[in-house]
């Protein structure tokens, strides 16, 4: 790599973002985090289960579905 610059993976995580998107869509109903690669929210008002999912995208969906069984 010339000039001292590092490639960056196209396939990590970018946490950061995804807590920030996360928290923009879901931060009013849920507490969100990672930890050791484990992405967790659990409902702010202490209502349901832990979600616990392996990325972002699937604690998204968790999320998701949690919502719309407890809305029903």
């Amino acid at each position: 790599m010339s000039g001292g610059t590092r490639a960056r993976d196209p396939f990590a995580v970018d946490e950061d973002r995804w807590l920030e998107a996360l928290a923009i869509d879901w931060g009013c109903l849920y507490l969100i985090s990672v930890n050791d690669g484990k992405w967790y929210a659990v409902r702010r008002d202490g209502s349901g289960d832990a979600l616990i999912a392996a990325t972002p995208g699937e604690l998204d969906d968790a999320m998701h579905a949690a919502w719309h069984r407890s809305i029903r």
